[in-house]
């Protein structure tokens, strides 16, 4: 690990601390530099999944999907959704 000295708007600093819940400077740098290495890897996760979607990667799995049909679906009455419940745990 290298040492780095900055100059840092305290206020900011202050700011982010209460929001992670560090208390130190080094803490609350590296709450804010985790956090923001976790969003990008988050927005590019997205940006993958939205490329897939739109080259139809997902499409056969939705082909016979009674929401990518139209069709309505259909939900077990509660009384049956218990008895499968019942005949799971015997």
């Amino acid at each position: 690990m290298s040492k780095t000295h900055i100059d840092i708007d305290e206020d900011l600093l202050a700011q982010v601390a209460a929001i992670t819940g560090t208390t130190t400077k080094r803490d609350t740098v590296e709450a804010a530099l985790r956090t923001t290495l976790r969003q990008e890897r988050r927005r590019a996760a997205a940006e993958r999944l939205i490329e897939r979607g739109e080259s139809g990667y997902f499409a056969p799995l939705l082909e016979d999907h009674p929401k990518a049909t139209g069709e309505p679906l259909e939900v077990p009455a509660a009384d049956e959704q218990q008895d499968d419940r019942a005949q799971g745990a015997a």
